[in-house]
């Protein structure tokens, strides 16, 4: 019916697609997407499921006796609202949440609120979930962090000794530190160092681009050993030259 096909369905057919495609990249698979058939607005979703992932695209018709290539679109998106709140997004698809609890956390988001609601819509059981085209982008991101590291990331002595103490604290960090497009959308610089993330995670690394990767000097909790790291930037007291890159080693070794 029409309510269920608003609210659930599309969403739904967003969520299977995306997760077998997912997964079939996962087994080394090559992914061909023929984005037709069912309700017009299915074959616009899985279309646009196609731009997000990359997907090599074909059409078929009746009257054809092969597949038509359609043309890459040169089109991109913006990682950045995922990648600064991605712990809003992973707790908004865990379950069904409230409209109460929702507007609750978006008022933490400061000036991305309007562009994360945008990408929300109200259930009829008095609950929030991503909107269709929400959960597309949410997918592809999670895409993203499914690929292989595309940056060496290497740690400090000093790095090491805090991942070893803390790795359920740091080791979701240092997964999204080696992926470039995360990393620049979550970035923050302080000079030569750079802070990583900007929020959202238990842990923070402060670390430079180098010609061996990305390498992390030192690696602090959120609260009071995240406030001295940032001092000691701004102080000057955490000196480059006290983090030689021959020294560090890759993290996941």
């Amino acid at each position: 019916n029409e309510a269920a096909f608003a609210n659930h369905g599309l969403r739904s057919l967003v969520q299977l697609l995306s997760r077998e495609v997912r997964a079939a990249r996962k087994a080394g698979q090559e992914v061909v997407l023929l984005p037709q058939g069912g309700f017009k607005a299915e074959t616009a979703y899985a279309t646009v499921i196609g731009l997000l992932f990359g997907l090599s695209m074909f059409y078929v018709h009746e009257t054809f006796k092969t597949l038509v290539p359609l043309p890459a679109a040169p089109v991109g998106w913006d990682l950045g609202l995922f990648a600064n709140h991605e712990w809003f997004f992973t707790w908004l698809d865990q379950q069904p949440r409230p409209t109460a609890a929702v507007a609750e956390r978006l008022a933490a988001l400061s000036e991305d609120r309007a562009a994360v609601e945008a990408l929300l819509e109200p259930g009829t059981d008095g609950n929030v979930y991503l909107s269709p085209m929400g959960e597309a982008y949410f997918e592809a991101f999670r895409g993203v962090l499914d690929a292989p590291a595309n940056d060496t990331v290497l740690l400090s002595p000093a790095a090491h000794t805090s991942l070893i103490r803390f790795p359920g604290i740091y080791r979701p960090v240092l997964e999204r530190l080696g992926r470039r497009q995360v990393r620049q959308a979550r970035g923050r610089v302080r000079g030569e160092v750079r802070i990583f993330p900007q929020g959202g995670y238990d842990g923070r690394a402060a670390y430079v681009e180098t010609e061996e990767g990305v390498h992390v000097l030192e690696l602090a909790r959120h609260g009071r050993e995240y406030d001295d790291l940032n001092d000691r930037i701004h102080t000057g007291r955490l000196r480059l030259d006290a983090y030689p890159v021959t020294e560090a080693h890759p993290w996941n070794e």
